[in-house]
């Protein structure tokens, strides 16, 4: 561990993980959002005129990004899409834990001082209860590991837009101006 890491208090250390995770989560997804939403517009462009969507985007949460995209890749392009099906499969699981990391708060055991892992308190649903906050434990190795995934599917995402993209220009080569 680098001096400076020593003199920092455990709260400091904690808080400098906390923003650095919570800082690659989102920028990851960031990513994964604009990728999603190039795959709608493209694809939502070369239906024809009668079955095209009036989307308005900015009303889009990562949920619908993913739903409406996936759906629109299986339609419009299906080759591609077996491509990514994997990758759509794991995003659903991804969406949850981004969603944790961006709207939670985070804990640590001050008593263990141990910064390996912390605690995510997100709120459960039940039927017919109250809601209620639960402690969910991560790892930092766990979310290490996510966040490697989440760029291992931005790379696919992309490389499946590159071609959807040049085929678009292809067949509209005035589109973009």
């Amino acid at each position: 561990m680098p001096v400076f890491m020593d003199m920092k208090s455990f709260k400091e250390r904690a808080k400098d993980v906390e923003l650095l995770l919570r800082g690659k989560v989102l920028s990851e997804c960031a990513i994964t959002e604009v990728s999603l939403l190039r795959m709608i517009i493209f694809c939502n462009e070369e239906r024809e005129e009668m079955n095209k969507e009036i989307l308005n985007f900015k009303s889009l949460i990562f949920q619908q990004k993913i739903i409406r995209a996936e759906k629109i890749l299986q339609e419009m392009k299906p080759a591609l899409y077996e491509t990514v099906k994997e990758e759509f499969a794991s995003l659903h699981r991804i969406r949850e834990f981004r969603n944790n990391i961006a709207h939670s708060m985070f804990t640590w055991d001050e008593n263990e001082k141990d910064i390996s892992y912390f605690y995510v308190w997100e709120i459960k649903v039940p039927e017919d209860k109250i809601q209620y906050h639960q402690a969910i434990k991560y790892t930092l190795q766990d979310a290490g590991a996510m966040v490697d995934e989440m760029f291992r599917i931005n790379k696919k995402l992309l490389g499946i837009n590159i071609i959807i993209e040049d085929e678009f220009i292809k067949r509209f080569p005035g589109f973009l101006g």
